[in-house]
């Protein structure tokens, strides 16, 4: 993917990415000891990848995506057993490339 069409990220959706990637699967242990399914909407979901810094970084959706994944294959006893992930976003180009890093995954 060519870095030219990459949207540079803003300084606090990085702070929301890092605090998401500490947070999501602490949210799902704690849940998934009551609720077998967990359901996960991410309302703004944008293009899955961005530049920041000079580098690729996960967007929202990749860090849920990959969270989710690495529960559900871990032998955690309070782990829910079926994680449903919803992405919206209005903006078709954002949208098509967030298919497209959805796929590589």
């Amino acid at each position: 993917m060519s870095t030219e069409y990459i949207e540079k990220l803003r300084l606090n959706s990085r702070i929301k990415h890092l605090i998401l990637n500490d947070y999501l699967p602490v949210w799902e242990s704690i849940l998934g000891r009551w609720h077998r399914r967990l359901n996960y909407f991410d309302c703004y979901a944008g293009p899955g990848k961005y530049l920041w810094k000079g580098n690729l970084v996960d967007g929202s959706p990749i860090i849920a995506i990959k969270k989710s994944i690495e529960l559900l294959k871990s032998d955690r006893s309070n782990k829910p057993k079926e994680v449903n992930l919803l992405f919206i976003e209005k903006n078709a180009e954002q949208r098509k490339k967030l298919d497209s890093e959805i796929s590589k995954i």
